[in-house]
């Protein structure tokens, strides 16, 4: 794979736990850019759920580092879950009432094809 996808990857894997670590933190420039850009101020449970999304985007870079050193990745499985979970993803924020949210589907869609091109 090119290095400027996986320098675009890695950027994009970044940007969603910035994105995320501000909503835990309830930073005014992610109200449009998360939970349908529907609030003011997010409510301790979104920034719960975020909490633990931006755990799993932390564990997603390092899974993808280690794919990218050619390292073995176990389970063997979770590449594919990255991968359909991107697929959603990329969906629901596509499709969100926010106008603003929906350009989180470029950076979803970037990382789901670098998974793509590195799960074999």
């Amino acid at each position: 794979m090119r290095s400027e996808i996986k320098l675009l990857a890695r950027l994009s894997i970044l940007w969603g736990i910035i994105v995320n670590i501000a909503v835990v933190l309830n930073l005014s420039f992610a109200l449009p850019l998360a939970a349908g850009g529907q609030y003011e101020n997010f409510p301790a449970g979104i920034r719960i759920v975020y909490f633990f999304q931006m755990l799993w985007l932390v564990y997603e870079l390092r899974v993808f580092n280690r794919l990218n050193a050619r390292k073995t990745v176990r389970p063997k499985w979770i590449v594919k879950v990255f991968i359909t979970l991107g697929i959603i993803g990329f969906f629901l924020n596509a499709f969100s009432i926010s106008p603003v949210e929906r350009w989180n589907a470029v950076p979803l869609a970037i990382t789901t094809y670098a998974f793509w091109k590195l799960k074999d």
